[in-house]
């Protein structure tokens, strides 16, 4: 598992997909709470136009208070008229919009407005985002930029959360909080991107 995935960084392929998102509509819209698959063990999003709100669920520790292990392989075993709480018990925290269920303290709301950017591993933590209010002619206008895996790799680890995929995440935020903590981490100048633009263009 380390392997290929290594060999999409070498690559340069950790952002090899790019996904628009759009949307308008006079009233708000909530979306679903949920994890990424693999594709989004490194996942940087830009917001080009609107407004839109990210809520985040996470915990300080595996141990922390409240912190129920999510198991997906209940999912497909669990009865179909089971009650929602109990089923949310047997499942984990997975519903970010429910504040009975989620201590407010583990809960943040990330406001994106044109030029907000984020960099994290979606895969990792329960998150919803919620789409503001706008006219047709200025939508929220999102990018997401996520893995670019080859051939059937991403099928393969979608929904993979082995003890061996624990690991490759640990090394993932690791070197995220690494590179963060040193000053490394940084969005490139325009200089450097048009560079980037040129360097792919002429196949170099």
């Amino acid at each position: 598992m380390f392997d290929p995935i290594a060999s999409c960084l070498q690559s340069s392929r950790h952002f090899g997909v790019l996904e628009a998102q759009v949307r308008w509509g006079r009233h708000g819209l909530s979306g679903p709470s949920h994890k990424d698959g693999a594709t989004s063990l490194l996942h940087l999003g830009l917001t080009l136009s609107g407004r839109r709100v990210l809520r985040v669920g996470s915990f300080p520790s595996g141990s922390s208070a409240g912190n129920r292990q999510f198991n997906p392989w209940n999912e497909g075993r669990l009865p179909t008229n089971m009650d929602e709480k109990d089923r949310e018990l047997a499942l984990g925290e997975s519903e970010v919009w429910d504040e009975d269920l989620w201590p407010s303290s583990y809960l943040k709301d990330v406001e994106m407005a044109p030029g907000s950017a984020y960099l994290s591993s979606p895969f990792c933590v329960e998150h919803a985002v919620r789409y503001c209010g706008c006219e047709e002619d200025e939508p929220v206008v999102a990018v997401q930029c996520r893995f670019g895996f080859s051939g059937t790799l991403g099928k393969e680890l979608n929904d993979d959360r082995s003890e061996d995929m624990r690991e490759v995440v640990g090394v993932i935020a690791e070197s995220l909080r690494a590179a963060s903590a040193s000053g490394q981490l940084r969005m490139p100048t325009l200089g450097e991107v048009q560079r980037e633009v040129e360097r792919l263009r002429s196949g170099a």
